[in-house]
């Protein structure tokens, strides 16, 4: 497993993610590598016993496990997955084209610094040059990643309400602004686009 930290450090730094759940040299999961959300988790189903039988056919995996002090191995009565649960496949690896990184990385870094130093909005000073072109891509780049990400939360939050609805819970609960009676939680990219828009970001979830 290959885990990173993820979006700004509060300075100058972007921490891309793509975190990954590797077997035997073949990748099973990966995360994404520019996104606004703070936290991702991805998941995968792994046969332990693969990784021993692969170590034990290479002639150089196996003389340094024979070499290495084993580990104390404790057997329990439990199982991380249903018994029937398949291995998860292999994937292809998603790779970003170094303009498409270009856009993402700095875009959303734009938007983690607006957020966090809490201020209503960027000044942008457009002369007709290469620069402020360029900054006006990347500031309306962060526009259209936040718009997706607020159709993601909005769309999530219709279902979380309408499982809610057929499982019989009652829905209860003070509105975040976001028309919603269940909220959408702490750090919802709706609530920083309200607060920093002043505006009441009606998302049509009632």
């Amino acid at each position: 497993m290959y885990s990173n930290l993820l979006g700004c450090d509060g300075e100058r730094v972007y921490y891309d993610g793509c975190c990954l759940i590797a077997l035997n040299g073949e990748i099973l999961a990966q995360g994404s590598q520019f996104t606004l959300r703070e936290v991702e988790v991805i998941t995968a189903t792994v046969d332990l016993g693969e990784i021993s039988s692969y170590r034990g056919a290479e002639p150089f995996l196996a003389a340094q496990a024979a070499s290495s002090q084993p580990y104390p191995h404790f057997h329990l009565n439990c199982s991380f997955s249903r018994p029937s649960a398949p291995s998860s496949p292999p994937i292809h690896l998603a790779y970003h084209m170094p303009e498409e990184e270009i856009c993402l990385g700095p875009a959303i870094w734009l938007w983690d610094y607006l957020r966090r130093s809490r201020l209503a909005g960027f000044f942008l000073p457009l002369s007709g040059g290469v620069d402020s072109a360029s900054t006006a891509c990347l500031v309306g780049s962060m526009c259209d990643l936040v718009m997706q990400e607020c159709g993601r939360e909005a769309a999530a939050l219709k279902d979380s309400q309408a499982r809610r609805k057929r499982s019989g819970v009652k829905e209860a609960g003070a509105s975040t602004g976001t028309g919603s009676e269940t909220g959408c939680g702490r750090g919802s990219i709706l609530q920083d686009l309200q607060r920093i828009l002043g505006w009441d970001t009606d998302t049509g979830v009632r």
